[in-house]
């Protein structure tokens, strides 16, 4: 009599076991972060072929009939498939609590080690790293004045030796001004020059350097040093009335100046804080045409010192200022309208050049006026625009995790500056992954490479900032696979006992 059922039986019994045990690990995980569900494949096991009676009339030539018959051996475990399917996201307090919706694992780093991971429980460490609870680095691409990093590195943020995070200060660069000037009452006049007469009224030695009266319309802007000190920028406009050659069009002059107490330039006398003079030429629909801009040599107090402003790559007018204490910055003007071409248009080389004559005005050579610019409709005169790219240091206060994965922070200056891109990171095949404990799993050669990509873009999934992936355990699932497999495991084992009792009547009938 043969003892292959008993191995059957047994073998049936061990191989259940596992698969009870593949049962029990997804129940003991169910509430594991970013955990994966594991399914148990079973297989058979190779038969072995017996000898049997024919059963289609075939047999030997002495007329022996003769067959053939397999006999199965058993099941044995195929393969735990692990089941990569979207976990729902529950909500977390904080920022670094992150999840991902789609494809793809977050990578983390050790010691050289790469893992990957859907838990996404990560807080910063204190050196400034974002790590899981077991030390692992969360893997990034950093940005460095807006661009972003080749490469992908250990997300971390830099501190000083107060261990805070700061934002340098940066000097104001570029100054756009977007107003309405309603009204049209020139009042600064003066006959020989009425573009500069402005300039001409300012006096950097008196409190305020320019009357009320002086003037149609000013607004104030905060600008900034390399210092990160704050500085004054005031903008005065004043209608033109009188000029020949003016035609339909309207003209407004205007002059930028800085508090005379805070201009550093060694100048003294009625032109101290007078850094640029210049004209907005309007046309019949009170849109802004064309403008010029000049800037004073060493006396800013002496007309003929005065010559065309520098023109920017982005076709806009600079002028230089120098704050106490500070080094010089060279900023551009933006009223709203540009050339491409960077360069006057005009024979004038000072501003004595222009006198009474409208048609003495240099001008831009291919003016581009954007939708949104300094217009002259009549009414009140307001600001609708007042935006400078300067601030003062600052101490990072909070983060935001976009769902493209752009750690952006938010400073106590009210600058925000993008910091990190997380990478995401995909397999060819996810059922290769080997399963390293503590929620990481490791690249293997069924795997292949791990290849990085940005969230929400194609393949990739994308961010979900203060939500945690649960486990993708389902417990009805389970619970039935757990009655079959205790239900197969008792019948293998009904097998076993089974064969003994037949093994024990033929030892029994001997006797």
């Amino acid at each position: 009599m043969g003892l292959t059922a008993l191995y059957t039986g047994a073998g049936g019994m061990k191989t259940l076991s596992r698969g009870m045990q593949v049962v029990g690990n997804n129940l003991a995980n169910v509430n594991t972060l970013g955990f994966k569900q594991q399914m148990a494949i079973y297989q058979d096991l190779k038969s072995v072929g017996v000898a049997s009676a024919s059963v289609n009339g075939g047999g030997r030539a002495d007329g022996a009939a003769v067959g053939y018959a397999q006999l199965g051996m058993g099941v044995t475990l195929a393969e735990v498939r692990t089941i990569h399917e979207q976990g729902a996201f529950d909500l977390a307090n904080e920022t670094t609590d992150i999840g991902i919706g789609g494809d793809g694992f977050f990578g983390v780093s050790k010691d050289g080690v790469n893992h990957y991971t859907r838990a996404g429980n990560f807080r910063f460490d204190k050196s400034g790293y974002l790590v899981d609870p077991h030390g692992f680095r969360l893997q990034g691409r950093a940005f460095s004045n807006d661009t972003e990093s080749s490469t992908a590195g250990d997300i971390q943020l830099a501190t000083d030796a107060n261990g805070l995070i700061v934002m340098p200060p940066q000097a104001t660069e570029s100054v756009r001004l977007i107003t309405n000037l309603g009204s049209a009452t020139d009042n600064s006049t003066d006959t020989d020059n009425p573009f500069f007469a402005l300039a001409q009224k300012w006096d950097g030695t008196q409190t305020p350097p320019l009357g009320e009266g002086a003037y149609s319309y000013s607004t104030t802007m905060r600008v900034y040093d390399a210092n990160g000190g704050a500085h004054e920028l005031n903008v005065y406009f004043d209608a033109v009335q009188g000029a020949s050659n003016a035609g339909s069009k309207r003209h407004f002059e205007f002059i930028v100046t800085a508090p005379p107490s805070q201009d550093g330039r060694s100048v003294s006398g009625a032109g101290k804080g007078l850094l640029m003079s210049g004209t907005l030429t309007f046309g019949a629909g009170n849109e802004l045409e064309n403008m010029s801009a000049f800037v004073p040599g060493s006396d800013p107090s002496m007309l003929s010192n005065w010559t065309p402003a520098s023109i920017g790559a982005g076709g806009l007018p600079q002028l230089s200022a120098t704050f106490t204490g500070a080094p010089s910055q060279t900023l551009t003007l933006d009223f709203g309208i540009s050339d491409s071409a960077a360069a006057w248009n005009g024979s004038a080389t000072k501003a004595t050049d222009i006198g009474n004559n409208a048609a003495n005005l240099i001008g831009m050579t291919t003016p581009a006026t954007s939708a949104s610019a300094t217009t002259a409709y009549s009414g009140s005169s307001s600001t609708l625009l007042m935006k400078q790219d300067g601030y003062s240091e600052g101490y990072l206060m909070n983060l935001e995790i976009g769902r493209d994965g752009i750690i952006t922070g938010k400073y106590s200056n009210g600058e925000s500056d993008d910091l990190f891109r997380i990478s995401l990171f995909r397999f060819n095949s996810d059922f290769g992954l080997k399963r390293e404990g503590n929620n990481h799993f490791s690249a293997t050669k069924e795997s292949n490479v791990a290849q990085e990509g940005k969230p929400d873009t194609e393949n990739y999934g994308f961010i979900v900032s203060n939500a945690l992936e649960q486990s993708n355990v389902d417990m009805a699932r389970e619970f039935v696979t757990m009655i079959t497999t205790q239900r197969g495991f008792q019948s293998n084992s009904k097998i076993i006992t089974t064969q003994d009792q037949l093994i024990q009547n033929a030892i029994q009938m001997k006797r």
